[in-house]
């Protein structure tokens, strides 16, 4: 019964994602045609100004096609999940703790992918290729291996998604307490949900430093970003892994205990 609401969430939006996937590709595709041809007639001034524009549509069609995917996959949890839709859902011969779950991961699975999209579509309008990136040997941000720093990125790009759509989900689930307005009342507890971590974080983050303050005083350049850089990566990756798990169970507890599904 998992699988079969796995899939019929997959099937239910890959539509208009795929539509929103393909634009964003072609748009850079167009993009890198018209700044080739600019490379081969640098002094051209129509194609400076179509590049210059294509570079523009560029930009936006990452900017808004990634927002709109996310939009259009916030909505659809929201409806799913605790709209008019819910009550159907929910209904559904399982615990409410394994629908949420399944949700959840078909929305993470869709932004990760659209991420990795957006990324897909810089490689094509640039021509850079994380592989060249990898075999630089120049050190990044104190790493003296390029490698480890695209690593420790990557899984704390993944991680802060991962957390992002989590906190949008208890935000919907805190909303549903509301005796009125429960949209309005879910925006607004996701910003208070946002505004809380961000004030941890960088609490976090300013106590680290105070108390390293030795340690840097102590160190080279390099080794002094390095050991900066590298424990921002582990803080953040931890703490967002933590408290994605721990939202999960936030939101499964008030969806059964406080709204009763």
């Amino acid at each position: 019964m998992g699988l079969k609401l796995f899939k019929h969430e997959i099937k239910a939006q890959y539509k208009v994602i795929l539509l929103s996937w393909a634009a964003i590709l072609l748009v850079s595709l167009l993009s890198r045609i018209t700044n080739h041809f600019l490379e081969r007639e640098i002094f051209n001034k129509g194609l400076m100004v179509l590049n210059g524009v294509m570079f523009l549509l560029f930009m936006s069609s990452v900017i808004l096609g990634g927002m709109f995917v996310m939009i259009y996959v916030v909505i659809n949890l929201y409806k799913t999940t605790f709209g008019k839709k819910g009550y159907f859902t929910h209904q559904i011969p399982m615990s409410s703790t394994k629908i949420l779950l399944i949700k959840y991961l078909v929305a993470a699975l869709i932004t990760v992918l659209t991420t990795g999209i957006i990324i897909l579509a810089f490689y094509v309008r640039s021509g850079i290729m994380f592989k060249e990136i990898m075999n630089m040997n120049m050190p990044l941000s104190g790493y003296e291996n390029p490698r480890v720093f695209m690593i420790k990125y990557g899984l704390s790009m993944l991680s802060g998604t991962l957390f992002g759509i989590m906190s949008m989900y208890l935000s919907m689930a805190i909303g549903q307490l509301a005796n009125s307005k429960k949209i309005l009342f879910s925006i607004l507890s996701y910003f208070g949900i946002y505004t809380i971590i961000q004030i941890i974080m960088t609490t976090t983050m300013i106590t680290f430093m105070l108390s390293n303050m030795k340690r840097f005083e102590g160190m080279a350049g390099p080794s002094a970003e390095y050991y900066f850089v590298n424990n921002t990566f582990n803080i953040t990756i931890i703490s967002t892994i933590v408290l994605t798990i721990g939202f999960f169970f936030l939101t499964d507890y008030i969806t059964k205990k406080k709204l009763n599904y």
